[in-house]
């Protein structure tokens, strides 16, 4: 068994469940599909570390284009929550629509022809492979749309902050840093690690952080980018141009001349991501804690102690363990073997 320091993913595993660390890990078995989040989560990561490295934004949204592809290539589960109209350019949904007519798709909603597909998937139907394309490709669009705001989020908020990067994706004992940065205001050099979530983090989150403590960070920051993007919308009046943003009026309440306009309101969307810079100092003493957990971690796995932890069966991040039906049934469906 291979005595190489385990990473932060590797231990998390191990301490969710032993046996799912040695399912995983060491005998090499794994899902057939893997959840969208973690391609949406690659496409941001590649599009960060351009932006980091000085490179344009076009070349940014090119390795995030890059990524995405994997939605085609690869057995990848996709959720209602991965499609978003609202965030959609009409540059966008011009592009995403020719895509879709190749497809054979003759309809002029997108929005509805995404609401139809998830319905087919909630009731239980199989997509036909022409209907599996449309709907990766309105949940790429939609993915592309997102990280385009996370990269002017980065341009706006984050980039600003930074007065020299010292270096980006550097490999460490336990994994590998999102980038060394000087930050201005902040004495000494900081590990910065990108987070892309959909809840905002506590304000302690980089002091307590398991993490952060296991490459020895001293200085830490968290950038956290929420997925559940701002929209900023807005009504005005088609007519007159009264704002009704706030109102409940059906209608324009605005009085021209006496007489209440009622004109059909016009609503735009201004989406946005601001996201949480916090930067905290992480105590030797969290350090050395965390580096013991690893090392007794580590003897546990060199010693091949691998129980189950059955409570941890169906609560594994809003869903059942990957590995639930081989554990409980000794089925493979769903998994498979691979090259070690």
């Amino acid at each position: 068994m291979s005595k190489k320091p385990i990473s932060y993913s590797a231990y998390s595993t191990y301490a969710t469940c032993p046996r799912k660390y040695e399912l995983h890990y060491i005998e090499k078995i794994r899902p057939e599909s893997g959840p969208s989040h973690l391609v949406f989560g690659s496409a941001v990561d590649r599009a960060l570390n351009s932006a980091i490295s000085k490179e344009s934004d076009e070349v940014a949204m090119a390795h995030a284009q890059q990524e995405l592809g994997r939605l085609f290539t690869e057995n990848v589960v996709i959720e209602e929550k991965d499609f978003d109209f609202d965030l959609f350019s009409e540059a966008t949904t011009a592009l995403c629509i020719e895509k879709l007519r190749e497809c054979g798709w003759q309809g002029d909603s997108p929005s509805a022809l995404a609401s139809g597909l998830f319905s087919c998937i909630t009731m239980g139907e199989t997509l036909k492979p022409e209907q599996s394309k449309m709907l990766k490709i309105l949940v790429y669009f939609s993915f592309l749309e997102k990280i385009a705001l996370i990269l002017q989020a980065f341009r706006d908020y984050v980039e600003p902050q930074i007065e020299e990067v010292v270096s980006v994706q550097k490999y460490v004992k336990r994994g590998i840093l999102d980038f060394e940065a000087k930050l201005k205001g902040v004495d000494g050099l900081v590990i910065c690690d990108n987070k892309t979530t959909s809840w905002d983090y506590a304000e302690d989150s980089v002091r307590m952080s398991v993490q952060l403590a296991s490459y020895g960070a001293k200085k830490a920051c968290y950038i956290v980018f929420n997925k559940n993007v701002k929209k900023n919308r807005t009504k005005t009046c088609s007519v007159c141009g009264n704002i009704g943003t706030g109102k409940r009026h059906k209608t324009c309440d605005a009085v021209v001349d006496g007489v209440r306009c009622n004109a059909e309101w016009t609503e735009t969307v201004s989406p946005e991501i601001i996201p949480q810079v916090i930067i905290d100092d992480i105590p030797d003493s969290t350090c050395e804690m965390v580096e013991g957990a690893f090392q007794k971690t580590e003897a546990l796995i060199e010693t091949g102690v691998f129980p189950q932890n059955l409570n941890s069966c169906g609560k594994q991040f809003g869903r059942p363990c990957d590995y639930i039906n081989y554990c409980w049934n000794g089925s493979m469906q769903g998994l498979c073997k691979k090259d070690k």
